[in-house]
């Protein structure tokens, strides 16, 4: 309830070119998500899509992240980033 993107959009997958990563956006309601998985056994560093602008909150750890920064995703993990999609 807290975040209306996860219920009644679709994700939109995204292009990040990196393999081991998927990547995916839900938006509803002025809400937006990015999900970004590591699929696999090695770390894994992956830059954020410049369309988001500002920061980036990660909801499972409440850490706020630049979008210039990349982020780490160890092996086999995840992170759900609320973003702001640019105007």
């Amino acid at each position: 309830k807290q975040h209306p993107a996860f219920g009644g959009s679709r994700a939109e997958w995204l292009d990040i070119s990196k393999p081991a990563v998927a990547a995916y956006v839900r938006r509803h309601a002025g809400d937006a998500v990015l999900v970004l998985a590591n699929l696999s056994d090695a770390m894994q560093l992956v830059d954020l899509p410049r369309e988001y602008g500002g920061d980036a909150m990660d909801l499972l750890s409440s850490a706020v992240i630049s979008v210039s920064d990349q982020v780490r995703l160890e092996a086999y993990s995840s992170c759900w980033l609320q973003v702001t999609p640019a105007a």
